[in-house]
């Protein structure tokens, strides 16, 4: 039984293991040309910016820097840097009108890209209490 089991479970790893390598396989390979090749910047602030999450983000991070400088590194986090001032903005003029529904839904969109569910739930519920229409649109 237990051995049927471990065989169940690491079938279904193996399955997991698989199926990632694929989904990554294809949004990574249109970059490699650029990057191998062409030696693309833009190809490979790309690269870096779809592998965020991977393990082996900072020791690519750190090639990569190698070759283009640490001009590379900020880009990478510019997207992440200009959100963050953007939610601070948006934040500030929250505290100047806290009843502006479009302020409300777009901080909660932008802690939803940002990966905070909680805060954006929280933003969106506000903004769905003063406007309902919002919600069914």
């Amino acid at each position: 039984m237990v051995k049927k089991t471990l065989i169940i479970i690491g079938s279904v790893v193996l399955v997991c293991v698989v199926l990632t390598n694929g989904l990554v396989s294809q949004i990574v390979s249109p970059l490699f040309p650029a990057i191998t090749y062409d030696k693309d910047p833009y190809a490979v602030i790309s690269f870096l910016k779809t592998i965020r999450t991977n393990p082996e983000f900072d020791s690519q991070m750190e090639v990569w820097r190698d070759v283009y400088g640490e001009q590379l590194e900020e880009k990478v986090h510019e997207d992440d840097k200009n959100r963050l001032e953007t939610i601070r903005s948006l934040e500030a003029i929250l505290k100047q009108n806290p009843k502006s529904t479009s302020v409300l839904f777009n901080l909660g969109a932008f802690y939803k890209e940002q990966g905070d569910e909680a805060k954006a739930s929280y933003y969106f519920n506000q903004a769905f209490q003063i406007d309902p229409w919002l919600k069914k649109n």
